[in-house]
């Protein structure tokens, strides 16, 4: 009986002198900025005018994705999580982000600038976002602080509910 063996990955010296692509990917909220929470803000505030919530129950947002918040919320706040509802309060919290991002104040956090410019001269760097935001909202708040430009791919927030299946 022949037992299946697959055959050995080749492994790349440290010293190859071929250069390698690579990607490099950043978080957005506490890793490239903070927004002074403008997406929880806006969030709340887009629930209550859309869905006419007067008290907001909030959800907690740290290391989540924007579908599985947006999913809790509704949830919580005794509105039915359909598919509709959610791209209805998606569609409200787009609206108000900039406003709230505007009024929030928020900043890049130290280094941020520095280091993208040091990655966009490395010869096979890619720089690209690995976020729970939702791609509209990864756009809103990246442009607000005039970093958008920097990343040429993402992965986002709509793409999985749970935050560790996005990698």
């Amino acid at each position: 009986m022949a037992t299946f063996a697959p055959e050995p990955t080749p492994l790349i010296a440290v010293d190859d002198p071929r250069p390698q692509p690579w990607a490099v990917l950043f978080d957005i909220d506490g890793t490239l900025i903070d927004s002074g929470g403008a997406g929880g803000s806006a969030l709340l505030a887009a629930l209550q005018h859309e869905f006419g919530v007067e008290q907001p129950e909030p959800v907690r947002l740290h290391g989540r994705t924007d579908a599985g918040i947006i999913a809790e919320l509704l949830e919580r706040n005794r509105v039915p999580p359909t598919p509709a509802h959610q791209l209805r309060l998606c569609e409200r919290y787009y609206a108000f982000l900039p406003s709230e991002l505007d009024r929030r104040g928020g900043k890049i956090l130290p280094g941020v600038v520095p280091l993208l410019e040091q990655l966009r001269g490395v010869a096979g760097c890619h720089v690209g976002l690995l976020t729970g935001n939702m791609p509209r909202s990864a756009r809103l708040k990246l442009e607000h602080f005039g970093l958008w430009e920097w990343f040429e791919f993402g992965i986002f927030g709509d793409q999985a509910v749970h935050r560790a299946e996005l990698a």
